[in-house]
């Protein structure tokens, strides 16, 4: 949580607060490139070519070239593993498909396709019940 002198925190059970970014160099419409979800840090990155999702990632913003199709490929499945893809550009010409690395399925499909600008699958976040893999946003 930010304070009000601008530095993101944070804070224990017991009250305790960490500072752990000072953001008074950001300016207010700086997004940073983490945040927190169960206690753990989660990280976005950018990709603008096909890539395979690693344990490490939380947040992966699909920017491919026009004309071009990407594959983003979910690690294999783990229970309660949970990903986000955001399909970030908008040009129309490419696509971006969400495929598993093993034999589960993405709500019961093989891949799962984000369109460019649709406000149902612009954006997902997947989560996995050990075997299959389901959408939840």
């Amino acid at each position: 949580m930010a304070d009000q002198f601008n530095n993101l925190g944070v804070e224990d059970s017991l009250g305790n607060r960490t500072t752990v970014i000072e953001l008074t160099e950001l300016g207010a419409a700086s997004v940073l490139p983490f945040s927190t979800r169960q206690g753990r840090i989660e990280t976005n990155r950018t990709e603008t070519a096909n890539y395979s999702i690693t344990a490490d990632d939380s947040i992966v913003l699909a920017n491919p070239s026009p004309n071009t199709a990407v594959t983003f490929t979910l690690p294999a499945a783990v229970k309660d593993a949970r990903y986000t893809v955001v399909r970030i550009d908008n040009d129309g010409t490419s696509t971006v498909t969400i495929a598993t690395a093993d034999a589960g399925t993405i709500d019961g499909a093989a891949t799962l396709a984000l369109a460019v600008s649709s406000a149902t699958k612009h954006g997902v976040t997947l989560y996995c019940d050990g075997t299959n893999w389901w959408t939840t946003s």
